[in-house]
Parts: structure tokens; sequence; C-alpha cells
């Protein structure tokens, strides 16, 4: 699918919108693990909150940006470019969104577990040999699961994954059959994914 013009643009805002976001929820697990840190104070609870905040985030600029990309593919060649209201693409823009958000916030959930409870284990370890748990191992640990790394991964990510679906929608609903060549955009090296 073509590349919407701003999607470089959509993937920094949206970067920018999950690091405020995990800059709040990192200081909230920051207080649950307490003093020393113990993953165990930190409760399921609050994994379950931060993922949901995670999903809402992501649900609205999935959303805008699968409608972009939509009406891009779909009518790129009208005059008069896309209609204010299209009930078809609102629809299948507003269950992919949700679907795709309620995925992302599941798997942001899992990974951060796997990652807390990794750390954990080597915690306890280290305990039992009578070291301490010093500030830059939280600070890894907060950093792995919200720092900006992971912010901008998920960002672009999402991004690409919103715009191919949406243009791929609005190609299916124009009803033309397309033949798609794939070529690596100058934001990934050569040989990425086996190309």
């Amino acid at each position: 699918m073509a590349e919407i013009a701003n999607r470089i643009q959509m993937a920094t805002r949206f970067q920018g919108r999950l690091e405020k976001l995990n800059k709040r929820q990192a200081n909230d697990f920051r207080r649950l693990l307490g003093t020393p840190p113990d993953p165990k104070r930190v409760p399921q609870s609050f994994w379950d909150r931060v993922a949901k905040e995670q999903e809402d985030e992501a649900a609205a600029l999935l959303l805008l940006i699968f409608m972009m990309s939509y009406d891009t593919h779909r009518y790129s060649r009208d005059e008069d470019g896309p209609p204010k209201e299209n009930p078809k693409r609102d629809a299948v823009a507003e269950r992919w969104a949700a679907n795709r958000s309620t995925t992302l916030a599941k798997e942001w959930k899992k990974h951060s577990l796997d990652v807390l409870n990794e750390k954990g284990q080597a915690w306890e370890v280290k305990s039992k040999e009578g070291a301490d748990i010093v500030k830059r191992d939280v600070d890894e640990l907060v950093n792995r699961i919200f720092g900006p790394s992971r912010s901008r991964a998920i960002a672009y990510h999402e991004t690409q994954q919103a715009m191919v679906s949406g243009g791929e929608s609005g190609v299916k609903h124009l009803g033309l059959k397309v033949t798609r060549y794939w070529a690596h955009g100058k934001h990934r090296p050569a040989g990425h994914s086996h190309a």
C-alpha cells in the first residue's frame, strides 16, 4: 500500500502521547514496587489499569490513521476528495481500531509482565547472595517497560499497521484489482524482514 504523506509525523505524535502516558504509569509503578523493590507488591489491578490506558490511548490514533489511509487509497482519484460521511468506512475503521488496540494492550501487558518476572527472579537471586537492589536496577526495569524506546517501537509499528490496513480496506471498497510491489522505505535497512 502507498504510504500516507504524514505517516512519520503521525507516528511521532503517537509516540509523544505514549511517552506522556508512560511517564505517569512509571511513577505509579515505582511507588508500588516500594523500597526495597519487590515486584510482588505490584497488583494485577495495576497491570489491568495500565493496559486499558494503553488501549484507550492507541484506539483513537489508530482509528484516525486507518481512516486517513482508507481515504487516501479510496478517493485519491476523486477531484472532490473523500466524502464527509462514509458509514461503510467508519464501521470498518472502528472495528479494526478496537480490535487492534485490544490486541496491542494484551501484548503490551504480557511483555511487561514477562520483563517484570525476569527481573524479579534476578533480584531474588541477588538478594539471596546478600546484594542490594540499587536504584540503577529499578531504573533499568522501568525503562524497559515504560521507556521511550518502547514507546517509539510501538508507535511506529502500530502506525504502519493502521496505514496498511486502512489502505487495503480503501482499495477493497474501491473495487479495483491491485498489483502490489513491496519495497523498503528509507527508514529500514536493506534486507529488513527478508526483503
